[in-house]
């Protein structure tokens, strides 16, 4: 299901720095990687969430891997409200993007974390077929 909030917490903007364009229809998956990675006995559920840009390279929802339309909310608000910090990953499919053998980088991976007090996070990914780069955007 799709996550029906207007913004959702995490987002993120790719755009392809050879054209100067967005990168549309790029396929972005969004993962929890850990919950207080400094308390290794934290658990947290499996959390996978999956997009595709849109026309102006953005995601702003996400689909859920379960039938939790909350999900990314009530997984964000444990670093927001609960003080905890989360570790996230944003894998994008950039080889799908260029071709195979069109660039060096099948995949860019980014990871971050979310900290009490952040209502947002935004992960702009600036991509050509030999370099990127990224920063936390607003």
């Amino acid at each position: 299901m799709a996550f029906s909030s207007p913004r959702a917490p995490i987002t993120c903007h790719v755009l392809d720095i050879t054209t100067g364009l967005p990168v549309p229809n790029l396929s972005v998956t969004l993962s929890l990687l850990s919950i207080s990675p400094s308390d290794p006995s934290s658990t947290h559920p499996s959390a996978l969430f999956t997009a595709f840009t849109n026309a102006d390279g953005r995601v702003s929802t996400w689909t859920s891997s379960d039938a939790d339309e909350d999900a990314l909310e009530t997984l964000f608000a444990l670093g927001r409200d609960d003080g905890r910090t989360l570790v996230w990953s944003l894998r994008f499919a950039t080889g799908e993007y260029y071709g195979e053998g069109s660039t060096f980088w099948p995949e860019v991976e980014v990871k971050f974390w979310t900290q009490q007090g952040r209502a947002h996070v935004h992960v702009p990914l600036l991509l050509g077929p030999y370099g990127y780069t990224t920063y936390r955007g607003s």
